[in-house]
């Protein structure tokens, strides 16, 4: 079970104690040891449980593997990254985060390529393609199925005879970890976010190349790892209200849909850190955008053999996103507003 639901009884039965007895008693210190321990994990641990159970209800789910990879390619491939972005966030705490980020990264990319071979599989089959090409990837599709199998077990996700599994020892990792006091745990979270966006604000971004240096593909990850680490705070960010005026007037009137936006308060984050929902949505619509014309210059580039160039009616397109970025110090602005939340602490 994880330490967070034994956390939510324990503070429970703490309070009906602490109101009984109205006075000291010779156990006060072990009780505030244990209600320290219980305030500086339960945030922490609150950001990492959606997305562990999440993949841990399919991973375990008594099911053939190919219908494990098909529940995993609808909410299992989100998970991953999440939980990739919170391992990104406490990458320095411990180098331990580091080694189960790459775990999801290579969990993420075998599901993603199981996808591809799928994907591209259906669309032969809807489409009415000929019986060989139907085969040939359907064979491919297959292979890529055997691989993903062969990880599962290789990387113990999945596991016989009531072995642990890879889920149960990061779990155990997390639970048994010394987290920091709530104050300096926000520090570090808010300090991984700024060091980030200075990078991205230092950086210049070179709209020709299209994925290897810094170029259009760069540009988009970079900006990406933000707002999915923010998401994954679990309310330690929220967007201040609608109403409030936006800092940056080319953006005052930007409607934002996106999932990035969606900062909502929760009840184990409390005063948290408000970040102007103009200044969230411009960067996630930036990320959207920027995604659009990486996808059209992969598919060009990929189909024409070219080299590692943006196509040329797409650098303009590209180019003016980032030029937008830059003129109107979208990064700056957003930093000046972590900056404050952190300095407030």
């Amino acid at each position: 079970m994880f330490k967070l639901h034994r956390a939510f009884a324990l503070m429970t039965s703490l309070l009906v104690v602490g109101v009984s007895a109205g006075c000291s008693t010779a156990g006060d210190d072990s009780s505030s040891s244990v209600d320290q321990n219980f305030e500086q994990s339960v945030a922490p641990l609150a950001r990492f449980a959606p997305y562990l159970k999440t993949l841990k209800t399919t991973l375990e789910a008594e099911e053939t593997v190919e219908k494990i990879a098909e529940r995993l390619l609808a909410s299992g491939r989100p998970a991953t990254f999440s939980l990739q972005a919170l391992c990104r966030v406490y990458g320095k705490a411990d180098p331990q985060f580091n080694v189960i980020r790459d775990d999801f990264k290579r969990l993420e990319d075998g599901i993603g390529a199981y996808a591809k071979w799928d994907d591209l599989y259906q669309a032969a089959v809807s489409g009415g393609k000929d019986a060989a090409t139907v085969e040939r990837l359907k064979g491919q599709r297959d292979e890529a199925l055997t691989r993903f199998t062969k990880l599962l077990t290789e990387q113990q996700w999945r596991t016989e005879a009531g072995a642990p599994t890879r889920l149960k020892t990061i779990e155990d990792f997390l639970n048994g970890f010394a987290w920091q006091t709530r104050a300096e745990d926000r520090k570090t979270v808010l300090a991984h976010l700024i060091d980030e966006l200075e990078d991205l604000k230092s950086t210049t971004y070179d709209m020709k190349v299209l994925e290897h240096g810094d170029g259009v593909h760069e540009l988009r990850r970079d900006l990406r790892w933000v707002l999915i680490e923010q998401l994954g705070l679990n309310g330690m960010i929220v967007v201040k209200d609608a109403n409030d005026a936006c800092p940056i007037a080319a953006y005052s009137a930007l409607t934002s849909a996106s999932r990035y936006t969606s900062l909502r308060a929760t009840a184990v984050e409390p005063d948290p850190c408000r970040v102007s929902l103009c200044v969230v949505g411009a960067a996630a619509k930036a990320v959207d955008e920027i995604g659009n014309v990486k996808d059209q210059a992969e598919t060009e580039v990929n189909l024409n053999g070219d080299a590692d160039v943006v196509p040329e009616r797409l650098q303009a397109q590209a180019q003016a996103i980032y030029d937008g970025m830059v003129q109107n110090d979208l990064i700056g602005v957003y930093l000046a507003e972590l900056n404050a939340c952190k300095a407030g602490l």
